[in-house]
């Protein structure tokens, strides 16, 4: 076929072939699913790429004959160890999210579009924080241990037994293991432990008991070593 001497559309042996653009005022489909070896929707120079029906309400993009991406009426899924990257950087792959900026207490990596200075970013090797106003509040580090930058505040009525306290301390030893607090002040160092029938605190040193509470034979006692 020809328009103004110009070559439009051409029949094969397996088909046809148009020159220029197709214009339709409703629907173009394809009368099979076809897969992702051979998408319904491909390129002539590039057959296994391109986008088929995978199933029911169910489409499939395929990239060199492997499916990448999935589109259904729940969502989006990755496909096949597929990623999607931000800004050439990896962000989101079918196993996990990663990124590859750190972040910071002021720009964290995990954040929100209305308040981007509050998130969790990477504080460092192994350790992660939690920043609110872009400020670091809470950290995370590589043994477990949490360290908070502000007041911690506990609130919780009718605390009846230690499962339900505001602050609860386990051990991790069995019930004759120790259980403890410490303290930090203007260079001053102390601890409370807390042990089977007694509770004990120590200022400076270990050998330092400035208090303790606990049964000493007789009934129950509660002493003051000042």
């Amino acid at each position: 076929l020809y328009h103004d001497g110009g070559e439009r559309f051409r029949t094969h042996s397996y088909g046809g072939s148009l020159t220029g653009s197709l214009a339709v005022s409703q629907q173009v489909w394809s009368g099979g699913s076809q897969t992702h070896t051979a998408p319904a929707y491909a390129f002539n120079n590039d057959t296994n790429t391109g986008m088929y029906r995978q199933a029911s309400d169910t489409l499939g993009f395929s990239c060199g004959g492997t499916e990448m991406l999935r589109l259904n009426t729940t969502g989006a899924e990755l496909r096949n160890s597929g990623a999607l990257l931000v800004g050439g950087d990896y962000a989101i792959n079918s196993n996990r999210v990663h990124l590859a900026s750190n972040g910071s207490n002021s720009g964290p990596s995990f954040t929100f579009n209305s308040d981007t200075d509050t998130g969790i970013y990477r504080s460092s090797a192994n350790a992660l924080g939690i920043a609110t106003g872009g400020t670091l509040r809470l950290l995370v580090d590589s043994s477990g241990g949490i360290s908070s930058y502000n007041t911690i505040f506990a609130r919780k009525d009718n605390v009846t037994n230690y499962t339900d306290a505001q602050i609860r301390l386990d051990s991790f030893g069995g019930a004759s293991s120790l259980a403890g607090l410490g303290f930090h002040i203007s260079g001053q160092v102390g601890r409370m432990l807390f042990m089977n029938n007694q509770a004990k605190l120590y200022w400076n040193s270990t050998s330092s008991e400035l208090w303790h509470a606990s049964n000493d034979g007789s009934g129950s006692g509660l002493d003051a070593d000042l």
